[in-house]
Parts: C-alpha cells; sequence; structure tokens
C-alpha cells in the first residue's frame, strides 16, 4: 500500500500546543524571568515556543500533515495572532505591575497573559505566516519559489558568509552604520547565492539544505 495523502494539521493538535506553550511558559519564568541571566545566555524563558514548535514540525512530518492548513483553521491561528498583539500591552502593564521578583515570573494576572500572549504570537502567528506564504508568495514568480527552496540553505550557511564578509570590511575606514547595510546585503545575496549552488546547481545537501 502506498503511503497516505498529506494533510494539513488537525485543530485539535494545534489548540492543545497552545495551551501547552502558554502553562510552561509561566512556569519556566518561575525560574528564568523574562530577559533574566540564564544559562549560556539561551534565552530560557523563551524556550517552551521554540521547543513547541520543533515538536509540532517533527509531528506534523512523522504523520504526513506538512500540507496546507484548512480555511478554517488557517483563519482561526490568524485571529488567536491578532488577539495576542492586541493584549501585548495590557499584558505589559500587568506583568510589570504584579512582581516584585522579576519581569513576567510569579502566577499573577501579569504572567498568565503574557504567556497566552506568548503563546499566541510564538505559535499563532508563525502559522499564520507560513499559509500566507505558501498560497499567496511561495509560487508567485519563479524567482520567489526558488528563493523559497535555497531559504532553509542560506538559513544553515549564514555564518559561513556572514563572519568572512565581517572580517573583509572590518578594515574599511566607513562607520559602522555605513558597514552594517553592506553586510546584511552581502550576507543575504551571498548566503541565498551558496545555498542555491548547492541545493539547486550541484543538488549537494540532500534534505538538509
Amino acid at each position: 500500500a502506498g503511503l497516505p495523502a498529506v494533510s494539513g494539521l488537525p485543530g485539535r493538535v494545534v489548540a492543545g500546543l497552545l495551551v501547552v506553550v502558554a502553562i510552561a511558559t509561566v512556569l519556566v519564568r518561575l525560574r528564568w524571568p523574562l530577559a533574566s541571566n540564564s544559562v549560556l545566555d539561551l534565552h530560557l524563558w523563551q524556550w517552551p515556543q521554540y521547543v513547541g514548535m520543533f515538536a509540532l514540525g517533527v509531528w506534523a512530518a512523522e504523520n504526513r500533515r506538512t500540507g496546507p492548513l484548512s480555511r478554517s483553521l488557517r483563519l482561526r491561528v490568524g485571529w488567536v495572532a491578532l488577539a495576542a498583539a492586541c493584549a501585548l500591552p495590557a499584558a505589559a502593564l500587568l506583568g510589570a505591575a504584579d512582581t516584585d521578583q522579576g519581569f513576567y515570573t510569579g502566577l499573577g494576572a501579569g504572567a498568565w497573559l503574557m504567556g497566552a500572549v506568548d503563546a499566541g504570537l510564538g505559535i499563532g502567528l508563525s502559522l499564520w505566516l507560513v499559509e500566507v506564504f505558501r498560497t499567496h508568495v511561495l509560487h508567485a514568480t519563479p524567482l520567489l519559489t526558488t528563493l523559497a527552496r535555497c531559504s532553509l540553505g542560506a538559513y544553515v550557511l549564514q555564518s559561513v558568509v556572514l563572519v568572512p564578509l565581517a572580517l573583509l570590511l572590518s578594515p574599511l575606514p566607513l562607520p559602522g552604520e555605513a558597514k552594517l547595510p553592506l553586510l546584511v546585503a552581502g550576507g543575504l545575496v551571498g548566503s541565498f547565492g551558496l545555498a542555491y549552488l548547492l541545493a539547486v546547481r550541484l543538488r549537494l545537501g540532500g534534505r538538509f539544505l
């Protein structure tokens, strides 16, 4: 028998992940408040969303759920992201006022609201943006299709391009404000160019690029 057809994420999985990430964010920030020092400066207060999105991607890949979201779910995650963005000012005010132990830590209303906002933006907005690009941008032109194909490779290879480029720009008699646009432009062109060469032209890297 052949493999089952690829489909989109089920709504119950997305809803469950939003709840888990919101709760985990509050609990993690009991130990590592927002913007606090953490092990190796890893920003552990943000890791619930990172781990949640990674786990969602692994689950989706293993269960052939990487297809487009249904129209209703796409709308729902968009509304979740919008609600989270609108609630951010209130969460900031409550979170700054309800604790003396650290920013947005504890179990007060501000901490819970900020946990919900982080989940809504980290999960809901990410899924909505992926769908927007997949639906309206990815296949708009051949160039955008190629750039999308090379995007992961460009992300993986960016350090290979940025570090030598920064070293080359360092001795130039220019202020840092002038070097930064050159570094950004060169990094983008170089990263995507290298990814295109390896992944598309030479077909190296397999699934990793």
